[in-house]
């Protein structure tokens, strides 16, 4: 048990409590399981980052799935822990830095952290700003907005179009006025790409807004989402006489019969149950006549990254399924 927690802590970290609830709590009590949490945090900062903190500093490291407060006299370290978290998540959890935002209250706090961090990560680095400029990214002030008549005139708008045509018909305006359209429609666009990016932070809301199981299984559903490809979380099957819920379902029903592609996110590996029934799925699929099966583990993703594990996924749609929807 202890040696399966070790390997969670190793390749699947993000997933490592929920490992531990569903499996290890009647063994393990919680303040053993925190204090190997912690020293596993507090060697892996000293081994990659070259510093070490205490113990409860590490406890903060390693609170990945839950909010954590720090409180501590100046000149403790929480600047240094803060430092230590993101770099831990993005190197040692496989979080894009993208995905990753650190406020402070001045920019010279901001800049002193965005400094520490980019000697362990060059240019590839998390987000990194004060308060007062998130806000100000946050809320835009908008001019007063004009509106036609209530009973359903349009003559502001025929107004304003009129104008525009005139100018539109002069080259040194089409080109500003251009300008202008395109520079409002990238604000919109990017107002949808951050909200993409916040959707997808969250640690297992799928920008569907479904729960998923595991972070691996809300990076598939974010995938197949984002790409149009339709898809069945926890479709129902019969198979030796229970309910067989496979993760993902992408249905290619023909006149004759159904037929599709089913993925699997085998998160636990080396445990002998697991790997068994994982075996018999394979076996179930490779008989199972007109299904193809794509099987995905968590090793990709802890060691490479998010952006690696998608690249490997969209490699592997590639031949069964991305053709019928791209």
């Amino acid at each position: 048990m202890l040696s399966d927690l070790d390997n969670f802590f190793k390749d699947d970290f993000l997933d490592a409590d929920e490992f531990y609830h569903l499996e290890c709590q009647p063994y393990i009590s919680k303040v053993e399981y925190n204090r190997k949490k912690s020293n596993f945090c507090q060697t892996w900062v000293e081994k990659n980052l070259g510093n070490k903190p205490d113990l409860e500093q590490s406890a903060a490291i390693g609170a990945v799935n839950i909010h954590v407060q720090v409180v501590a006299r100046a000149g403790s370290g929480k600047t240094s822990t803060l430092v230590n978290r993101a770099l831990f998540l993005q190197k040692h959890c496989g979080i894009h830095p993208s995905e990753i935002l650190l406020l402070a209250f001045n920019r010279k706090a901001a800049n002193e952290i965005k400094e520490r961090i980019q000697r362990h990560s060059g240019e590839d680095i998390p987000h990194v700003m004060t308060f007062h400029a998130l806000a100000y990214r946050l809320v835009h002030p908008e001019e007063n907005i004009n509106f036609d008549e209530k009973d359903g005139e349009q003559s502001l708008s025929l107004s304003m179009q009129a104008v525009i045509s005139e100018y539109l018909d002069k080259p040194v305006y089409y080109a500003e006025i251009r300008n202008l359209m395109r520079k409002h429609f990238r604000i919109d666009s990017e107002s949808l790409i951050a909200y993409v990016k916040y959707r997808r932070s969250l640690p297992k809301e799928g920008i569907d807004g479904r729960y998923y199981k595991s972070r691996g299984e809300k990076i598939i559903a974010d995938f197949l989402f984002e790409h149009d490809i339709p898809y069945t979380y926890e479709k129902s099957f019969w198979w030796r006489g229970i309910n067989y819920r496979p993760d993902f379902t992408i249905e290619r029903p023909t006149l004759f019969s159904d037929n599709g592609l089913v993925i699997e996110y085998f998160g636990l590996q080396d445990d002998p149950e697991y790997d068994e029934m994982s075996e018999a799925k394979r076996e179930y699929w490779q008989n199972k006549r007109g299904w193809d099966f794509l099987e995905l583990a968590p090793q990709v993703l802890t060691t490479q990254g998010r952006k690696t594990f998608e690249d490997h996924l969209k490699y592997s749609l590639q031949d069964r399924v991305w053709q019928r929807f791209v």
